[in-house]
Parts: structure tokens; C-alpha cells; sequence
């Protein structure tokens, strides 16, 4: 009976070794040891603006993953893409960009020059549509606040813009891009705007140019 029991105990240990190491290969180790991440179900050209159709969760080892990499869908979905990405690959935020920010072939980023601009809000930040309103270049200071724009140039502000463009960026004196801090939107910026760049294309430039070579300045405003 002795023998019967060891020999009965032995096989039950075996079967529990047998069933853990199946239950490890085959649930366990995913668990453990993947994760689920985004990628594209095809590849996608630059400009081209994700879908809810165009991404799928995959599990992937977890120490192959790269840094940042995308695991909630939603980040990307409305995106378009700055680059051609290929289908499957492991997807980070810098691979996409808000629509308007993503540049077409005939688009360029373009720094406005200081000397160009009378005024701009302090609260323009990368991303928002911008109108140039045209003034006489005047006596007056650069970069005078929005009270003194909305006091002294109301009339300026009546007319219709001469153009529009997107803010690829705004940076203070170190060459930084400012950002807002705090959860309140743009009510605490980490530093003074001190350029602006804006997305465009050559004819919108040399219309900003040729205003400027008659004596004008812009007021820049957003809404």
C-alpha cells in the first residue's frame, strides 16, 4: 500500500509539473511577459490621417518594446501620420501629428521676422490658426500687449486679414518652445514668446514680404 501511495503521489506531482509548465507556455508567459500595443493594420503615407479601422492591438514580448511606445489606441486616432510608417511596426507619438501641423510638399516652415510683427497674444501656441492683420508700420513699440492692441488698433482689427497660416512653433530667447504648465490652457506658459514660426508656403511669404516692403506691419490674433 506504501508503494502504491508513492508511487500514486508521484504521478499526481508529474501531472501538476506536466500542467504548470503547459499553463505557463501558454497563458502565463503572455500575461507575464507581453503586452498589448498599437500598430497599423497597413502602411500609411505621410499626411495620411488614421482611422479606427487602420490600427489593431498586438501582444509583443515586453523587452522588446521600445520607449514611450503606443498602447492606447485613441492617441492616434484623427492623427496623420509625418512620415511613412509601415504596417505592424511598434507605433510612438512622434510618428504622428494634428493634421493642420503635418507640411504638404509645397510647405514650409517659415520664422517671421520680429521687425514684422506690432503685436501678438502671449498665449499663441503651437498649433493654432493665426490671422495677420495688416497696419501701418507707425511709431509705435513691437509686441505691445492685447489690451494696447485691442485699444489702438480696433480699426486695424475691423478689416479682414490679409492671410492666415498654422503656428508650428513658438520659442522664447533660448530657442525653447513654449508650452503651457498648468491645466488651466495656456494661462501659465513656461517663458515669453519670442519668435514665431508658422507653416506656409512661398506665396503666402512673399505676400507678408511685400506688405512689409510698403511700410506694414502685422498684428497677429487668433481665435
Amino acid at each position: 500500500m506504501k508503494n502504491f501511495m508513492k508511487g500514486l503521489v508521484g504521478i499526481i506531482l508529474i501531472v501538476i509539473a506536466i500542467g504548470s509548465i503547459f499553463y505557463w507556455e501558454v497563458y502565463g508567459r503572455e500575461s507575464l511577459l507581453f503586452k498589448d500595443i498599437v500598430v497599423l493594420t497597413k502602411d500609411v503615407n505621410k499626411n495620411e490621417v488614421i482611422t479606427k479601422d487602420m490600427v489593431q492591438i498586438q501582444k509583443r514580448e515586453e523587452s522588446t518594446l521600445i520607449d514611450k511606445v503606443i498602447l492606447d489606441p485613441n492617441k492616434i486616432i484623427g492623427k496623420a501620420a509625418n512620415n511613412y510608417i509601415p504596417k505592424g511596426v511598434q507605433l510612438v507619438e512622434k510618428y504622428f501629428e494634428n493634421p493642420n501641423l503635418v507640411l504638404d510638399e509645397d510647405e514650409y516652415i517659415f520664422k517671421i521676422p520680429l521687425e514684422w510683427i506690432k503685436a501678438f497674444p502671449d498665449s499663441l501656441r503651437r498649433g493654432d490658426e493665426i490671422y495677420f492683420y495688416e497696419v501701418s508700420k507707425g511709431t509705435e513699440n513691437y509686441n505691445s500687449t492685447e489690451g494696447e492692441i485691442a485699444i489702438n488698433n480696433k480699426k486695424a482689427l475691423e478689416k479682414d486679414p490679409i492671410t492666415n497660416a498654422t503656428v508650428a512653433y513658438v520659442k522664447d530667447s533660448a530657442n525653447r518652445e513654449v508650452i503651457t504648465l498648468s491645466d488651466e490652457e495656456r494661462y501659465n506658459g513656461s517663458s515669453k514668446i519670442n519668435e514665431i514660426e508658422i507653416i506656409t508656403d512661398l506665396e503666402t511669404v512673399n505676400l507678408l514680404r511685400d506688405s512689409v516692403n510698403n511700410d506694414k506691419v502685422f498684428i497677429i490674433m487668433y481665435q
